[in-house]
Parts: structure tokens; sequence; C-alpha cells
């Protein structure tokens, strides 16, 4: 038996609903702070990249589910969303895919060039922090915003027909 700890956030992914690799334009998953998290959104991001016909991305796509939600779970205690959007219509940068991961903590880490800001703690520059070293030379783009629901990290990726 297959043990997933994750709860549904109230979207589903296309395969779920049943509607076709074309119905969904973004799926939401709610992960629960524990070690098989990480996983568990590996097998959810093939699934939706394979309903939406996008699986040409999926080694990229699961490098980069694995380094944001295994930050969020290191650095936060709750529940870590993971969403993937597919805009419709495709962006001129040619992004197919963006992948998100919003937690309930806030975050001053790596910017969008991997610099850490000035003063940044020692922990930070230790054996941590490379995970995002990783997104950021796999990634297309990628960023990270603070609101009031918590921190997000994105990532998107071209698609394999739109070049560099």
């Amino acid at each position: 038996m297959d043990t997933v700890t994750l709860t549904p956030s109230g979207r589903k992914t296309a395969a779920e609903a049943g509607t076709g690799p074309a119905a969904a334009f973004s799926a939401s998953w709610e992960l629960l702070p524990d070690l098989t998290a990480a996983a568990a959104a590996r097998r959810l991001v093939r699934g939706q990249l394979a309903a939406w016909e996008l699986s040409g991305l999926t080694e990229e796509a699961l490098l980069i589910t694995s380094e944001l939600v295994t930050n969020a779970l290191v650095h936060t205690q709750g529940p870590v969303t993971l969403t993937l959007r597919r805009p419709r219509p495709r962006r001129p940068d040619g992004t197919a895919v963006r992948i998100e991961v919003r937690d309930e903590g806030r975050c001053g880490g790596l910017d969008p060039s991997g610099e850490w800001p000035a003063g940044a703690p020692e922990k930070h520059l230790g054996t941590g922090g490379r995970g995002l070293h990783l997104v950021d030379s796999t990634a297309e783009a990628w960023g990270n915003f603070n609101d009031r629901e918590g921190h997000t990290v994105w990532a998107g990726l071209r698609a394999p027909d739109a070049g560099r």
C-alpha cells in the first residue's frame, strides 16, 4: 500500500478530475511536514506533467520540486503547498510550467542571482543553501516572495521546443 502524506487543497489534477490534459491550468496540493513529502511531491508532479503532455520537462521539474519542497520542510514547521501552473497561452518567454512551493514562514534567503544578502547568517553559508543553486542552474527563471500567507519560491521551465 502506498502511503502519501498530503491532503488535497481543493484543486484536482486533470487526470484526477477525468477531464483530459487540456482541462486544468493549475494543480495544487498541501503536503504535510513529513520525511516522505518530497517523494510524494515528485509523484504528483510526474503525473500532472504527463496529464498536461509535458513529460519532456519531467526530470528538470522533479529536481526543482525536490529542492523546493525539501527547503520548505527544513526551514518551516507547518504544511507546504505545492502548485504547478501551466500558462495559457504560453508566455512569450516560452515558460511552459511554473512550480511554486509555499510555506508559512518568512524568508530573506537567496535572491534570484543566487547570492546571499549582506549579513546572511553563518548557517546559510555552510552545508545548506546549495539546492537553490541547482534550481538556478536548471530553471529558466526563479524567484521568491513573502506575503501575508507566508513565503513562496517559484521556478519556471521552458517547453523543450521553446529553445534557450
